[in-house]
């Protein structure tokens, strides 16, 4: 219950950090506004369909990477497990809790990486009706981003899931103070 609870609140917190991603997404592709900045950023794509992504995002999509998506989980309180696991010594995790931990990674990336690959699927749709305007027809271009906006929130929420996974795994006191290794301490409510 309490597991549902945390993961219902992140999924608010994720619909304002999508708001913000795509907002910063919409800055970056301004050209005239961010010059070499925005062509540097994107330098290397080398898909046409994808101009949209950085080339960080398309390894971060294909590899599991988080991206950020989990931050709302991260910033209340919620460790993620390949932070765990690269703080383990400082954590002074036991060889079961490096375990489980080590388990909910390997959960979490083998959900990710085809979720991810349906990411970049979707941006690929979204990249082609954009390619096809002005001749791509309203309900074309709703479409794939509705399917984009549901791909990156199903990734989102692999992430978050793994996150709240380590409340059960983790003492309160190793996560309070996983909060203070990764600076969190002031943001973390938990």
């Amino acid at each position: 219950m309490k597991t549902t609870t945390i993961l219902g609140a992140a999924l608010i917190g994720l619909g304002a950090m999508a708001g913000a991603w795509l907002a910063s997404g919409a800055a970056a592709q301004q050209p005239a506004a961010r010059g070499s900045e925005y062509a540097a950023q994107h330098a290397g794509v080398d898909d046409p369909l994808l101009r949209h992504l950085t080339p960080a995002q398309i390894r971060g999509l294909g590899s599991a990477a988080g991206l950020g998506l989990a931050k709302p989980a991260e910033l209340h309180g919620l460790p993620g497990p390949k932070h765990v696991l690269e703080l383990a010594e400082e954590l002074a995790l036991t060889d079961e809790q490096t375990g489980a931990t080590q388990a909910a990674f390997e959960a979490m990336r083998d959900r990710a990486i085809p979720a991810g690959a349906r990411v970049l699927e979707a941006e690929r749709r979204v990249g082609a009706v954009m390619r096809a305007m002005p001749r791509a027809i309203e309900g074309e271009v709703a479409a794939a981003l509705d399917d984009a906006a549901d791909a990156w929130r199903d990734l989102a929420r692999i992430h978050i899931d793994a996150h709240a996974t380590m409340l059960a795994i983790l003492s309160p006191e190793q996560v309070a103070q996983y909060s203070v290794l990764r600076g969190y301490a002031e943001a973390a409510t938990r």
